[in-house]
């Protein structure tokens, strides 16, 4: 007897809400006032259509089919239709970012090339179709050609043909399963970076099966293998709605306070059109949420018998229904119901299972298919396991039922969402035509999504109309001119060698250019160009170079530290202006004229002697920014603006460019006590950027207060209600931060 599988361990503490709002209300419409005009990168589509052309040409042993060439080998085309998938998806993000964080213009290009990749492989085995009849017709009318050569190519085209179903269903899937893995692989974290964790759409996009086939491919041995068998007439009692009804009625019974009513990710006003009309349909489309309330294991205590009596509960339901045996003969035919099918349906080996009164009429339909099989079909293993059945223990039928339920919400998700999906794509027009396309760009209605070739750049950059300035200053560089003098080293290599080249190695991965370089500092700046992308993350790839350089020092000083050379400290500022600088010119070469630059300068500066007092905290972190009360001093404050700080290994970001870090990337905020740090709660905010060279990098920023302190004993007298931040570079507070977020 087949052995059921397992379900999922059910170990999470809380319900989970499946609340995607797919809609496109706040688009414009196109030409036609109805549909969205959406105008597909031409080279994407071409692409595409070889490369569905090349997988279908597996099926079809024939060889000198006329059409395209292949560029490449197969697995050459697949990766190609990968990068070009990305470089679409992530110009529409783009546009989206633009448009003032408007999500939905990504989930009309996602649509777009969805239904393009649908539309292209039908047309693609119509055209190979189309081209193998000509063949034939060639092959007849050729006095040069065996006319046996006709009959075994019309042999292959029926073959070809009757496998349609199977070919089309495969090639979909493959391609759609490439879209996914680049959706998880870089896309999603480009999304959540631009737009927060609320804007990631869950898996119904590509991975939905329903989705993927067309409506004649949903047969019961789809929903067997996919989902779960479902009854076909009205008065089943696994029929769709019957079965919808009941397990809503079972939710509401067993859920309690525990769901409450979920909120759509895409809170904008207007009603979800695909919430359902049952205020349980968000919850009951979370398929781990049958772990959650029915599944004992591994739940313990009180727990593990609320979810036993929950799920014995239901299993008296089901067999009130009539539905439960249902349910077991389903889970214990799945192993063996191909070798009946067919020329028997799914449906009838179920039905050999349950209803004796039915087995003479299904052998006998078995007798009439053996001349036409070929063969005879036992049915001894449906006769054993129906006697089985009646044998099949609690336990057992609890773990089938835990199954069927999690494989119902599944299809009902997928069913639901598929629908909402296909009204969405029935609503995009892939312009093609030419007059049409202008119409519609003329009236700002056309939603352009092409590659990167393919876009009309300006290859000079307008002017900058905002700037970020970083400045990495070395502490105590005097002092370890001395040292490296007195022993007779080098200062010029050492710098050098461990600080100036391994960042100028380093600024072209965040799109900076050097400014100034002296002789214990260096000065680089990120610029914004007017008509440049709005996506900029000048900013955020500042924060992450600053990170950076702290990294390379750490690495060149455990590196010296062998060689009994002295260690590098520095100190980093980082200040935004959003407004362009002033330039004055050597000769030929511009040199950058900015208040961002003095600024800078401040924020990377270091009161000499405020460590000592700092002793017993500043292990925790890098930065600390006090102000000073009225009293004299013997501290050397750094710059102008009256504040201390103590500033070595740290990174400091002004509050402009804190402003400008929350609007170019998704910033959470998090309060908590940090471990191995006592006191005060800390406030702390965190999220990811792509650098210049598409890759994810996170950051971990901590807000606090300016303090105004006694400046011999830095005792608090008061506050200043200003703050601070400081770009974290503690790994241990990045491990904390990722086990958290």
């Amino acid at each position: 007897m087949a052995q059921p599988t397992r379900p999922s361990s059910g170990n999470n503490t809380r319900p989970l809400a499946h609340t995607p709002f797919f809609t496109l209300n706040r688009l414009k419409a196109g030409v036609d006032n109805y549909r969205f005009d959406v105008f597909l990168s031409p080279d994407f589509i071409r692409d595409t259509a070889t490369l569905i052309r090349t997988l279908l040409t597996q099926h079809l042993p024939v060889g000198n089919l006329p059409g395209p060439d292949s560029p490449g080998t197969t697995d050459q085309q697949m990766e190609a239709f990968a990068r070009n998938y990305r470089q679409i998806i992530l110009a529409a993000l783009t546009r989206a970012k633009q448009q003032g964080d408007e999500v939905q213009i990504d989930l009309l290009a996602q649509l777009a090339v969805c239904k393009a990749v649908r539309r292209e492989i039908p047309n693609q085995f119509a055209d190979l179709t189309k081209a193998v009849n000509g063949l034939i017709w060639e092959y007849e009318s050729s006095q040069r050609r065996d006319p046996g050569d006709a009959v075994e190519l019309k042999e292959t085209l029926a073959s070809f043909r009757r496998q349609k179903k199977t070919i089309l269903a495969r090639i979909t899937k493959k391609l759609f399963q490439t879209m996914f893995a680049v959706q998880q692989k870089e896309l999603n974290k480009m999304r959540a970076a631009l737009f927060g964790p609320e804007a990631m759409r869950p898996d119904d996009l590509l991975i939905n099966p329903i989705l993927l086939a067309e409506p004649d491919q949903i047969t019961d041995d789809f929903l067997l293998d996919e989902y779960v068998l479902l009854g076909q007439r009205l008065d089943d009692p696994d029929h769709y709605p019957a079965l919808l009804a009941l397990l809503r009625e079972i939710f509401q019974e067993a859920a309690g306070r525990d769901f409450p009513e979920a909120t759509p990710a895409d809170a904008r006003p207007g009603p979800s059109p695909d919430s359902g009309d049952d205020r349980y349909d968000r919850w009951l489309k979370h398929p781990e949420n049958i772990d959650f309330l029915f599944n004992p294991e591994p739940a313990t205590g009180t727990e593990a018998a609320t979810r036993e009596q929950r799920l014995n509960l239901c299993l008296a339901r089901f067999k009130q229904k009539k539905l439960l045996a249902r349910v077991v003969a389903t889970a214990e035919m799945k192993q063996l119901y191909r070798e009946f099918c067919p020329p028997l349906a799914p449906q009838q080996v179920r039905q050999f299972l349950l209803e004796p009164s039915s087995r003479r009429s299904i052998a006998k339909q078995l007798e009439r298919h053996r001349r036409f099989f070929g063969r005879t079909i036992s049915l001894t293993p449906l006769q054993r396991l129906s006697s089985s059945l009646a044998k099949i223990d609690d336990k057992r039928k609890q773990r089938h039922l835990i199954l069927y339920l999690k494989d119902f919400c599944r299809y009902h998700r997928d069913l639901t969402t598929s629908h909402r999906l296909r009204e969405l794509m029935d609503r995009i027009h892939l312009v093609r035509d030419e007059k049409l396309c202008n119409l519609s760009r003329a009236n700002a209605t056309l939603y352009e999504f092409l590659l990167p070739h393919e876009q009309i750049l300006d290859l000079e950059p307008g002017p900058v109309t905002r700037h970020v300035i970083l400045k990495a200053d070395i502490r105590g560089a005097m002092s370890i001119t001395r040292r490296l003098l007195d022993n007779g080293l080098n200062p010029a290599s050492y710098f050098s060698l461990n600080f100036f080249e391994p960042i100028a190695r380093v600024v072209a991965a965040y799109d900076a250019e050097k400014l100034f370089i002296e002789g214990d500092a260096i000065i680089l700046a990120l610029s914004g160009h007017q008509d440049g992308p709005d996506d900029w993350f000048g900013v955020a790839r500042a924060c992450g170079l600053a990170f950076s350089i702290i990294k390379i020092i750490d690495k060149y000083n455990a590196h010296g530290t062998k060689h009994h050379l002295p260690p590098l400290e520095i100190g980093c500022g980082i200040s935004f202006r959003n407004a362009p600088p002033a330039y004055l010119f050597d000769e030929e070469r511009p040199i950058m004229i900015s208040p961002a630059i003095n600024r800078a300068d401040r924020l990377s500066g270091n009161a000499r002697d405020l460590g000592r007092l700092l002793a017993d905290c500043r292990k925790n972190f890098n930065l600390y920014v006090f102000r000073a009360g009225k009293q004299k001093t013997k501290l050397a404050a750094v710059g102008k603006d009256a504040y201390w700080r103590y500033n070595v290994n740290g990174i400091e970001l002004d509050r402009d460019g804190f402003m400008e870090l929350s609007r170019e990337i998704n910033l959470q905020k998090i309060d908590c006590r940090l471990p191995d740090i006592t006191g005060e709660r800390h406030t702390l905010y965190t999220g990811t950027f792509p650098s210049f060279s598409g890759r994810f990098q996170r950051l971990v920023i901590r807000e606090a207060e300016i303090l105004t302190v006694h400046p011999e004993t830095l005792k608090v007298v008061g506050t200043t209600g200003r703050k601070y931040y400081e770009i974290c570079t503690l790994p241990r507070l990045y491990d904390f931060i990722r086990k958290i977020a």
